[in-house]
């Protein structure tokens, strides 16, 4: 942070796309889809029609007021509520209001507690999915020293990260 401008951060790039100036991968983050027990699509196995998934709110994660707007996780509906709080949509999640994909480990810790389950979608949507978590700037001209030393130890190799779908 620098004259209140950040020239350096953490983010989820569906993907991989190239969106700022500079960015690497730190960390590839597995998406396991997820509802809760009560959801019409909990009683349902091997999902094989998009429009029954299309039927069903798709709760997606947004960064900021307009960034990212358009990722649908690679699945297009209609009925997509965008939320900024992981939070809330976990909240809408527990509630039986949508679907999501979560991060491997904080779905399993709910399907481990009971509050939901995983939907098998791989019909659908391929095997599950992982993003890319990156650490991004405009300028890596503009890093200072500590942002320069954050930027080069960032990256930990994906296989030295064990994450079994």
């Amino acid at each position: 942070l620098h004259a209140g401008h950040w020239f350096l951060w953490v983010t989820l790039v569906e993907g991989g796309r190239k969106v700022y100036a500079a960015q690497q991968v730190a960390l590839v983050v597995a998406m396991l889809p997820v509802v809760a027990p009560s959801h019409p699509l909990a009683q349902l196995k091997g999902l094989r029609d998009p429009d029954t998934l299309k039927a069903h709110t798709h709760l997606l994660l947004t960064q900021g007021p307009r960034q990212n707007r358009d990722l649908s996780e690679g699945f297009d509906s209609s009925r997509r509520w965008h939320l900024g709080d992981p939070r809330t949509r976990l909240t809408l999640l527990r509630a039986g209001l949508g679907w999501a994909r979560l991060p491997q480990w904080e779905a399993q810790e709910e399907i481990d507690a009971g509050h939901l389950v995983a939907l098998d979608l791989s019909a659908l949507l391929g095997p599950p999915s992982a993003v890319p978590l990156v650490v991004a700037t405009h300028s890596l001209e503009a890093l200072g020293r500590a942002g320069r030393w954050l930027w080069d130890h960032a990256h930990i190799e994906a296989t030295q990260v064990d994450f079994e779908p």
